[in-house]
C-alpha cells in the first residue's frame, strides 16, 4: 500500500462548487435494463439474486463496513468508496460532465462501488480516512487499500491529513496489505487536471470542460481516446487515431460505431 500511496499527489481540497447533480448516476451502461446500482447489487449478492422489472428484488449481502447482513436490497446503499464530493474536492472539480459520469458509474474496478448498510454509508458520508474508518476492524486495511487504488487510478489528490492517516496504517496495522499496482491501474481512467482556476467559495461552479490531450484514456476505446464532453469521427481523424476499436460492442458513448460492428470511424 505504501508504494502505491507514493503515486498520489498531495494538494489542498477545493470545497466550493460541488453539486451532486453534476455527477449523473445511476445509468444503464450496457443496455441490459439494470442501472449501475442494480448491477452492483446483483454482482455482490452472496447467493443468486432474484431480478424482476429491472430491479434486484432479493439476494444476500454482507456490509464490509460493519458486518450487517440482509436479504432486502432496500436496506443497503451502493457506496462510492471515494465519495463524489470527495472526488470533486480532490480534483474532480476540473473534470467535464462525461468524466464525472464515468466516475460515478465506474464498474471497471470492482471495488469502486460496493453494497453496504445504509447506516454505515450515511455515517461515512463524504469523509476521508482521516475523518472516518469502518467500524469493522477487519475491514480497515481493505478499505484503505481500495481508497488508495481509486485515488491513483483517477489521478485524484490527497490532503495532508488523509495521506498521513493512510501512511500510518500502511506502516503499522496494514503493513502486510499488498495492492497489485498493475491490477489497480488496469482499465483505469487517469484524468490529468487541466490548468484552471479552482472555483471560489463564493461562486457557483459548473462542470469544467476539458479538451483533447487534457484527459486520460476513455476505457471504451482502443487506441487511447481523450475523455471529453463530446468527440466525433472528425475529431478522431484529426488526431490521427482512426480507425477505433470499440472494446465491448454496444458500449460506445461517443457513438463512433454506427453499424455496431466493433470498429468506428472507418
Amino acid at each position: 500500500m505504501a508504494a502505491l500511496l507514493d503515486q498520489a499527489a498531495t494538494a489542498e481540497e477545493v470545497t466550493a462548487g460541488y453539486s451532486r447533480d453534476d455527477w449523473k448516476h445511476w445509468i444503464d451502461q450496457d443496455g441490459d435494463g439494470l442501472d449501475t446500482r442494480q448491477e452492483v447489487l446483483a454482482d455482490e449478492s452472496l447467493g443468486d439474486p432474484a431480478i424482476a422489472g429491472n430491479r434486484v428484488r432479493t439476494g444476500l449481502w454482507t456490509s464490509l463496513y460493519d458486518g450487517v447482513r440482509t436479504s432486502n436490497p432496500s436496506d443497503f446503499d451502493v457506496d462510492h468508496v471515494v465519495a463524489l464530493n470527495e472526488a470533486h474536492q480532490s480534483g474532480g472539480w476540473a473534470w467535464d460532465t462525461l468524466t464525472r459520469q464515468l466516475y460515478a458509474n465506474d464498474l471497471t474496478f470492482p471495488d469502486h462501488l460496493i453494497a453496504v448498510s445504509a447506516s454505515s454509508n450515511r455515517s461515512k458520508g463524504a469523509r476521508d480516512p482521516a475523518e472516518w474508518l469502518p467500524s469493522n476492524p477487519a475491514a480497515i486495511c481493505t478499505y484503505l487499500g481500495w481508497w488508495t487504488a481509486i485515488k491513483v487510478r483517477w489521478g485524484l489528490a490527497m490532503d495532508s491529513a488523509e495521506r498521513q492517516t493512510i501512511a500510518r496504517y500502511a506502516q503499522g496495522l496494514c503493513a502486510d496489505t499488498r495492492i497489485d499496482a498493475a491490477a489497480a491501474d488496469s482499465g483505469a481512467v487517469k484524468v490529468t487536471v487541466a490548468t484552471q482556476t479552482p472555483p471560489a467559495a463564493s461562486a457557483t461552479a459548473g462542470p469544467a470542460r476539458t479538451s483533447p490531450g487534457d484527459s486520460g484514456c476513455h476505457p471504451a476505446y482502443d487506441p487511447c481516446l481523450p475523455i471529453v464532453g463530446d468527440l466525433n469521427c472528425s475529431d478522431v481523424r484529426e488526431l490521427d487515431l482512426a480507425p477505433v476499436t470499440i472494446k465491448v460492442i454496444g458500449e460506445d458513448p461517443y457513438r463512433l460505431d454506427g453499424n455496431k460492428d466493433g470498429t468506428g470511424c472507418t
